[in-house]
């Protein structure tokens, strides 16, 4: 079918689903809508589903950025391939993430789908049991060497972009965060501030793409900020190496490590830090001149288009009032800024204090009001001072990071000692960042390749733990109702004319998709013929001449049990002219 068709075909079923909602609004005699389904459901033989039809797509990135094979170059952990490598472990527990799989036996489930091994080109995947033998084989080192062979892969993609997604500022934050655990044998677990028994996980990201640079994992009675300042320099150092030229360094007062301050800023990298109130930054804040001081502008004001809605009713300031409860009730906040030399500093830095006008009250009753001193630190001398305090508070956002990562089950301790812990946090993380380079390389509409997604932490469907929808496969080619599953752009068939337009991608659009990005992998790869089992095509061998057929919207379907297919879908044969997949003669996905 050609783009015309395609195009005429989707704006004709736009049309047909506007006009039936349009037409079901009215006067309803006939009881209620809901409650009354006539489906029925039948098990057709030719038909095969698949709960996460995207996983396709997702095997054809990892293939197209090469990571199985960076994988299996930087990590030796294995001294045989019986039959599975360092990578096709690695990818294991984060497919198993990205299917929504919690723990380590749930990767149980994957194994005994057929279809998703089928899909995945795979005969077979690790057991949990061989996933939690082969996250003991890590160390601290092998740990390291996974995280730096993905943020290899990561670069290239990073690299993809437009000149614009690098000419912005890359704001690298850091933050921890316990991992409790009920356990009791588990080696390298301690005590935190809380009286929570677990670990402590050090996570470095990037803001704008809210993707998990570097983790470190130490027992969680000790500091926050503990091991960070090499991960802040390596995160420093790949940010350049993609392209960024501005690298902002953020981070909460924990991480205002001063010992650093001068290297940092003179190396050409900004920072802001917050900073703890000290008495005598509390002394010269408060011996201020009041105009010196202006009050704080967070954001602008929204302009409302028609007008304003009644604020509802506040509950739970009437109980308060009502029952006389104590209660801070901030006024007012204002910020001052003046030059600071901390003691292990050769350099003055710029210190940015905010001042908060607390009211203390009981009930109606204003008992006093006082004030409250908040520091941030910083060698940028172009920020205004509102600006700064308002980077310092956006870092905030990667505690939303940190709560995604947790449900994600990716900051998780299944296993029994530090490292192994370590690295299933690393192995599992990695599904996340799966799904930030999905949203990096999708176009933001069909104008071409040029616009591609500027943060993927700003897309909505990419702020939730990652999962793949459900479509519907057939061994050897699919029939039905016109439509498009999740998978079909990886599984090589045209998109079916019934989907809709925001989820099609011409065949420029899809040849436009980082086309950098389809290389063979590092040369000097670890792995031995015939190579990795999760990292190559996702295309199994044994593939139907008919299958070219199959979304064809003119042809009628043979059988009415063909008709409860979900969607279309089909298993392209392998291209054996080059790396890529091709899903039309001189084609490629990636």
């Amino acid at each position: 079918m050609s783009k015309a068709e395609r195009r005429r075909w989707l704006e004709r079923g736009e049309r047909q689903i506007e006009s039936r909602l349009a037409q079901a609004v009215g006067p309803n005699l006939s009881g209620p809508v809901l409650g009354q389904a006539r489906i029925g459901y039948e098990l057709a033989g030719r038909t095969r589903g698949l709960a996460h039809g995207g996983m396709g797509m997702v095997a054809r990135l990892v293939k197209a950025v090469g990571l199985a094979g960076e994988i299996d170059a930087g990590l030796h952990l294995l001294k045989e391939h019986r039959p599975y490598h360092e990578s096709d472990h690695v990818l294991n527990i984060a497919y198993n993430a990205l299917c929504g799989g919690t723990r380590l036996d749930d990767i149980e489930q994957r194994r005994c789908d057929a279809v998703l091994l089928d899909g995945l080109g795979a005969a077979a995947l690790p057991d949990p049991t061989t996933a939690g033998d082969f996250c003991r084989r890590f160390e601290d080192a092998s740990v390291m060497a996974l995280q730096e062979a993905v943020n290899r892969c990561r670069a290239r993609v990073w690299s993809a972009q437009p000149a614009s997604f690098r000419a912005r500022c890359a704001r690298i934050d850091a933050d921890a965060s316990i991992v409790g655990t009920d356990g009791q044998c588990k080696a390298g677990m301690d005590i935190a501030y809380n009286g929570t028994w677990g670990y402590s996980a050090l996570v470095v990201s990037l803001a704008d793409t809210a993707e998990p640079l570097y983790l470190a994992l130490h027992g969680a009675n000790r500091p926050s900020h503990e091991g960070v300042v090499p991960l802040y320099d390596k995160a420093v150092q790949l940010c350049r190496q993609a392209g960024f030229r501005d690298v902002l360094l953020r981070g909460d007062t924990d991480f205002s490590l001063t010992a650093e301050f001068d290297r940092w800023d003179g190396d050409g990298v900004r920072f802001v830090f917050g900073y703890d109130a000290r008495a005598k930054l509390v002394e010269t804040a408060g011996k201020a001149s009041e105009d010196l001081y202006h009050e704080l502008v967070a954001r602008a004001e929204r302009q409302v288009a028609t007008r304003r809605r009644t604020r509802p009713h506040n509950v739970k300031d009437e109980v308060v009032r009502r029952r006389g409860y104590k209660v801070l009730r901030p006024k007012k906040e204002d910020v001052v800024e003046f030059t600071y030399r901390p003691a292990a500093c050769r350099r003055t830095y710029r210190v940015v204090g905010l001042r908060k006008n607390l009211s203390v009250e009981r009930g109606e009753d204003v008992l006093f009001e006082e004030y409250r001193y908040f520091f941030y630190i910083t060698n940028d001398h172009t920020l205004t001072a509102d600006q700064v305090v308002n980077e310092a508070r956006r870092r905030c956002n990667q505690e939303n990071l940190i709560a995604q990562l947790k449900g994600l089950r990716a900051l998780h301790a299944p296993v029994n000692t530090l490292w192994s812990n370590w690295a299933y946090m690393t192995m599992a993380s990695l599904a996340w960042t799966i799904k930030a380079w999905c949203a990096l390389m999708l176009p933001v509409s069909p104008a071409g390749p040029a616009a591609t997604m500027s943060s993927a932490a700003g897309c909505s469907a990419w702020n939730s733990p990652p999962s793949v929808p459900a479509t519907s496969t057939s061994p050897a080619r699919s029939c039905g109702p016109p439509g498009r599953c999740a998978g079909a752009s990886w599984l090589g068939t045209p998109p079916c004319p019934s989907s809709s337009a925001s989820s099609t991608l011409s065949e420029s659009e899809t040849e436009a998709l980082q086309p950098s990005l389809t290389h063979p992998g590092p040369t000097g790869c670890a792995s031995a013929a015939p190579g990795p089992v999760l990292g190559a095509d996702p295309a199994p061998g044994k593939v139907s001449e008919r299958r070219r057929s199959a979304c064809n919207p003119h042809r009628t379907p043979r059988s009415s049990r063909s008709r409860s297919m979900s969607a279309c879908a089909e298993i392209p044969e392998p291209d054996t002219r080059g790396d890529s997949v091709s899903h039309s003669p001189g084609k490629r996905l990636f």
